[in-house]
């Protein structure tokens, strides 16, 4: 666990003193340490989710599923709120800036991924979580995989 954390921490500073927003200021840098810790967290909790719907423990993974989601809601928070406040910072306040750059298109694909992932998110939080009780959870877990 306490390894965990740690690597954890060292990604999210890592990313924060060597990434694409390094000349900007400690809060740019704390905010993409938490945008990157964010990420971490919610993709990295997916992993022992993946097995455990297979177990065919319904009423348990029922539980951890609607706990994991409540504590999506603060992480994806954290996740959007950091990642839109760097994004106004490193277009320097231009929205256009969106379009007229490589890096605006690039992150239009990323917004693009996140919304799908969001979106698959929210499948799996009111469709298939509450349908695991009268089906298998397979296509859970085929979404759970991507």
């Amino acid at each position: 666990m306490m390894t965990g954390i740690l690597s954890l921490v060292l990604i999210a500073i890592s990313s924060a003193e060597l990434g694409h927003v390094a000349e900007l200021g400690w809060i740019a840098r704390s905010a993409i340490g938490l945008h990157v810790a964010a990420v971490f967290l919610w993709t990295g909790a997916l992993l022992p989710l993946y097995p455990l719907v297979a177990s065919g423990q319904t009423l348990l993974v029922q539980s951890l599923l609607r706990r994991f989601g409540e504590l999506g809601w603060g992480i994806v928070g954290c996740l959007l709120l950091a990642g839109t406040w760097l994004l106004w910072r490193m277009l320097e306040g231009k929205p256009m800036a969106l379009f007229n750059s490589t890096y605006g298109w690039l992150m239009l694909g990323k917004l693009l991924l996140v919304t799908s992932l969001l979106c698959l998110a929210a499948l799996n939080r009111f469709r298939l979580v509450p349908a695991l009780r009268e089906q298998s959870g397979r296509t859970l877990q085929k979404s759970i995989f991507f």
